[in-house]
């Protein structure tokens, strides 16, 4: 079910459909997004039909030498690229979290080894950060 906005319901767009019009408008064609993208040409043509009839707009031009991207959506690709370029932002910013949260313990039996691990432990906890 669509997500209602002001009494109207907002089409429901995937990542991984607007990953798929960037792969065709790149190669040029279906064919060798589908093998870019290792799908089956049917399911990458069914996945960007259903992005269209959501959208309601014709965002490739079908022609048997291949696919292009149409006028519409060329108007719309700088803003399928802004959103594909936030999202690897957004997991780069995920991962970084990832990162940054880890914590290290360590421990020692033998209070002797503590001189030697302080300045490793020290030396480390820059690169953590």
């Amino acid at each position: 079910m669509n997500p209602v906005y002001g009494g109207q319901q907002s089409p429901v767009v995937r990542i991984e459909q607007l990953e798929y019009i960037a792969a065709v408008t790149r190669s040029g064609s279906l064919r060798r997004a589908a093998e870019e993208l290792h799908l089956s040409q049917p399911a990458l043509s069914e996945t960007v039909r259903n992005l269209e009839r959501e959208l309601g707009v014709d965002l490739l031009e079908r022609k048997r030498s291949g696919a292009k991207i149409s006028d519409e959506g060329r108007e719309l690709l700088p803003h399928i690229m802004s959103v594909l370029d936030a999202v690897d932002r957004l997991r780069g910013a995920a991962g970084d979290q990832h990162r940054i949260s880890r914590m290290v313990r360590l421990g020692t039996v033998n209070t002797a080894t503590v001189p030697l691990v302080i300045p490793t432990v020290r030396e480390f906890r820059p690169r953590t950060r």
